[in-house]
């Protein structure tokens, strides 16, 4: 693992070989739509936020506790080869995603 500079490998806890993988590219793309979806309901929703009531907070709550525990996941997979085999082989990865699409699927609608 780590970065090949030159003659020399540097920041060897770094674990790039799991962004070439599948699960690598799925994560990464879980941040990366969690964190736009964020982005669009603080700069997009706020303003409406009274109108719509507790369905805002609701999509807000669930986009926010996805977000950083997707980031943390993806933190963990970056840096350790060891907890990627570890976490991937636990029923936390698995319960995580059931209820993190349950919740956006909910929240979604009811913001609908």
């Amino acid at each position: 693992g780590g970065i090949h500079c030159c003659c020399c490998t540097c920041c060897t806890c770094v674990h790039l070989v799991f962004l070439r993988t599948t699960e690598g590219r799925l994560k990464l793309s879980q941040v990366v739509l969690a964190a736009v979806c964020q982005s669009l309901v603080l700069n997009y929703g706020t303003p409406y936020s009274q109108t719509l009531g507790p369905s805002y907070d609701s999509f807000l709550t669930t986009v926010a506790s996805c977000l950083l525990t997707a980031s943390i996941l993806f933190a963990c997979y970056l840096l350790s080869a060891k907890s990627h085999g570890l976490l991937r082989a636990s029923m936390f990865e698995t319960l995580f995603n059931a209820v993190a699409a349950f919740l956006y699927l909910s929240s979604s609608s009811y913001l609908s």
